[in-house]
């Protein structure tokens, strides 16, 4: 988590301020379509004003502690109130929250800025709350019983827990609901959601964020954004209260959701956690698998020298169409060896394809298919997987995968995502860790991942005994189970001084309350 209280450039002052705007009013203006910072805060401004003023009344900017202070008071005491967060990206590690707002019944919904700058001087403004003070907010907000709404919730869970220290609960998350209410739809975004839902009106909401393009958004005057960004949490509770009424429908679809709901914090902890990598070991299976990936091609162009007279009389006629060697991950080349070299058959829906489920069709009636398929299948692993995974890892030694339980609600602002499965499954992405193997001889590459050491939880005691915790899973002759399912006679298949051995149960003792229990072997 970053320094909450590092050190930030100097705060632009009213004079400084009026000395440059007197600089750009003395030159000629400039017309309203014009490409400066100036002409494009100008526009958002005219058609803020023209499309959100029914949120005027609705929405306040909060500049001071204090008032932030009574708003929190009010809130903690209601039943439900919802936050989201506006930020400089999307990278929850890294980026910067620049404001966010707040609302429940009976108050109007805030706007708290905390980074915006000004877009003639490009300084931090004035009257503007510090991360401490909002930190000590949201404890209190933790502190209290007030049921959290948010849209894609994990998203903002997770800009205010690294911009803040705060880990917030939720209670209901729109888009999720969204999703689950409305599957068949095409676009769940809160406004789109909120107008057609709730205010019954058809057609595609106004695009602000196209109007907002080539503009930093903390540049963008808090008068200006308080409607658009307070206004979001104010629809956010009116489409909560709509999904409510329409759960009561689809009492199943609820209980799904509820299910959704509980496994959230859970995810974001994962998330959070992320898992350690042996750097060791994954060195060790780069090496062994890019060798495997190299033999593997050359035995693939052994066989395809069989194909050479054919190869060169379709040069003749087809000069540049193939190169050479002929690239095997190009699907137009391998459609050319496949369906004009081999001359082999199209399959059915499959027209001239070169997939991977079409080769391990083919590998059954050719060599060279057969040998294809086993360079597919190693590609796979190293260019997908095994060299793709040192870009994520941080320097914690850990890659902090983005689960997604439901599709759309990965880590992102942008509410047009569509990454996930249709199907409702989990779906994990940047990197991808459910494509490990898990079985043949690749599941050998689940050696890469490790418990970190302040994360270990199997305590060896000595060659006989080990001290575990209950929960725990660990590998046996049965396979993977957890230490409480173990029984007298299990064999152990364990690791010592960097010798894989097996051990017999002999003995369990659980410890009271500690959660532990003595493995004797």
């Amino acid at each position: 988590m970053f320094d909450l209280f590092e050190e930030i450039t100097p705060r632009s002052s009213k004079e400084s301020d009026k000395k440059l705007t007197s600089k750009l009013s003395s030159k000629k203006p400039s017309s309203s379509r014009g490409n400066t910072i100036k002409d494009k805060v100008e526009l958002i401004q005219r058609e803020v004003e023209h499309h959100l003023s029914f949120l005027f009344d609705v929405t306040e900017e909060c500049r001071s502690e204090e008032r932030f202070v009574k708003f929190v008071d009010n809130f903690i005491q209601k039943d439900r109130g919802t936050i989201d967060t506006e930020t400089l990206g999307v990278d929850y590690k890294e980026d910067k929250v620049f404001g966010f707002s707040m609302y429940s019944e009976g108050e109007k919904s805030i706007y708290v800025p905390i980074l915006h700058k000004g877009y003639v001087t490009g300084q931090l403004l004035e009257n503007q709350l510090s991360a401490e003070q909002v930190r000590k907010q949201f404890e209190r907000v933790k502190d209290s019983n007030v049921k959290l709404i948010m849209h894609n919730g994990k998203f903002d869970l997770h800009m205010i827990y690294h911009n803040f220290g705060v880990m917030l609960p939720i209670w209901w998350d729109t888009m999720i609901a969204s999703r689950l209410l409305h599957s068949s739809e095409d676009d769940h975004s809160l406004k789109y959601q909120y107008n057609v839902k709730v205010k019954k009106e058809k057609g595609k909401p106004y695009d602000f964020k196209s109007l907002f393009s080539g503009v930093p958004p903390e540049m963008v005057p808090i008068k200006t954004m308080t409607p658009y960004a307070a206004g979001d949490t104010f629809e956010t509770l009116e489409l909560q209260k709509y999904q409510e009424e329409e759960f009561k429908k689809y009492p199943g679809i609820y209980k799904i959701f509820q299910l959704e709901m509980r496994l959230l914090p859970m995810v974001i902890e994962m998330e959070e956690n992320g898992v350690c990598i042996d750097m060791e070991v994954l060195h060790q299976m780069e090496s062994k698998y890019v060798k495997k990936l190299n033999d593997a091609r050359t035995a693939c162009y052994r066989e395809l020298e069989k194909y050479s007279d054919k190869i060169a009389r379709f040069n003749l006629q087809h000069p540049g169409k193939l190169s050479n060697p002929v690239n095997l991950s190009s699907p137009a080349q391998l459609a050319i060896i496949l369906y004009d070299i081999i001359e082999l058959a199209e399959l059915p829906k499959y027209k001239r394809s070169t997939g991977k489920e079409v080769i391990k069709v083919f590998k059954e009636k050719n060599e060279f298919c057969k040998k294809l398929f086993d360079v597919k299948s190693v590609e796979k692993l190293v260019d997908g997987f095994i060299k793709a995974l040192p870009v994520h890892i941080t320097e914690e030694g850990k890659v902090h995968s983005d689960f997604i339980q439901v599709k759309g609600t990965g880590n992102t602002s942008e509410e047009d995502d569509e990454s996930g499965a249709d199907t409702g499954r989990f779906a994990c992405k940047t990197p991808n860790l459910q494509q490990i193997p898990s079985k043949g001889e690749a599941v050998e590459l689940r050696k890469m991942f490790r418990a970190s050491k302040d994360e270990e939880k199997y305590i060896e005691t000595d060659d006989n005994c080990f001290t575990i915790y209950i929960n725990n899973k660990v590998l046996t002759n049965r396979g993977w189970i957890t230490v409480k399912d173990l029984s007298i006679g299990d064999t152990l298949l364990c690791e010592l001084n960097n010798k894989e051995v097996k051990r017999i149960v002999r003995e369990i003792k659980i410890k009271n309350q500690t959660g532990l229990c003595d493995v004797l072997v």
